[in-house]
């Protein structure tokens, strides 16, 4: 599997909470396709939009066509300091490259979720806590 397309997108909707009008709310939603008809579905904070948007679009989307989606430990870890040149220190300071990145991690496992006909959640590895859900 081989992921064919990643294209990012801003929007913005009314959140109505227990106020006198409803307040907007900004995000990123980036949508990753790949050559099986599988696709991803991510979603960031919309703080820099703008700036997110064009980092997934023109950085990350070409980085990424053609890698197997699967392997996201290793599309970050390894490729991204390789091709990209990200570093941690560019990761602790630049919340464009950390939005964007985090809402393709979060449609690449929407990817495997699907691909292995289960939910996200079950993924995840289960860390036990201090204290019991009350």
């Amino acid at each position: 599997m081989k992921i064919t397309s990643v294209k990012a997108s801003c929007h913005k909707v009314p959140v109505t909470l227990p106020l006198n009008k409803p307040l907007p709310q900004t995000f990123v939603l980036v949508r990753v396709e790949t050559d099986v008809g599988i696709f991803g579905v991510g979603i960031t904070d919309g703080s820099m939009r703008f700036s997110t948007r064009e980092f997934i679009n023109r950085q990350l989307a070409p980085f990424l066509e053609g890698k197997n989606p699967l392997e996201t430990e290793r599309i970050w870890n390894k490729d991204a300091y390789a091709e990209l040149g990200i570093m941690p220190s560019v990761l602790a300071t630049s919340a464009t490259v950390r939005w964007g990145m985090s809402a393709v991690d979060i449609a690449l496992w929407d990817i495997r979720g699907k691909h292995f006909n289960q939910p996200v959640s079950a993924s995840w590895v289960a860390v036990p806590t201090k204290y019991p859900p009350t």
